[in-house]
């Protein structure tokens, strides 16, 4: 990719992921609980996402479309953030850093995206009262060149350690 592409890609996701909305789901039975009962995973950038969380193997939180999806659908503007309130306890996360874009692949003549992502599964042990945040980097094009995906404790400050960790890249 020539370097006033990415330079033009790496501008633009700052600006997708501002306009992105965010969507808070309760992923646990009974009365409403004040944050710092809970567990909150949640993403910045839509880029790098949660697909799904699930708890003694029973997926109890999945995403309805991700970032791929809604911007097939043209609704760049308007990609949803998710946040999940958890119970605390030992979960594993699906999470998916999305390695380039429609808008990427329209400036290079293609007319349509062909996504590739990188898939993260953690297993995680989730504390009362943090916020974790899904992060993702991409310095390449395609997931050739290093790219990252983690889970950040934004409250103790640094990378939550997982219990176990697998990842692959993938094509949707």
């Amino acid at each position: 990719m020539p370097r006033y592409m990415r330079a033009i890609f790496l501008l633009a996701v700052p600006f997708l992921s501002a306009c992105a909305s965010m969507v808070s789901f309760d992923a646990y039975e009974g009365a409403p609980k004040p944050d710092h009962e809970l567990a909150i995973v949640a993403e910045r950038d839509p880029t790098a996402g949660i697909q799904s969380i699930s708890k003694d193997g029973v997926v109890i939180w999945q995403r309805k479309s991700n970032f791929a999806q809604q911007a097939d659908k043209g609704i760049l503007g308007d990609v949803d953030r998710q946040q999940v309130r958890l119970q605390p306890g030992r979960y594993k996360i699906d999470s998916v850093l999305w390695c380039n874009s429609a808008y990427a692949f329209e400036i290079s003549g293609n007319k349509t995206g062909t996504y590739l992502g990188m898939r993260h599964t953690d297993e995680v042990e989730l504390a009362a009262g943090h916020t974790y945040e899904i992060q993702g980097e991409n310095t390449g094009y395609l997931c050739r060149e290093g790219p990252r995906l983690w889970i950040e404790d934004m409250t103790a400050g640094g990378m939550l350690m997982a219990i176990s960790s697998n990842e692959q890249v993938f094509r949707p």
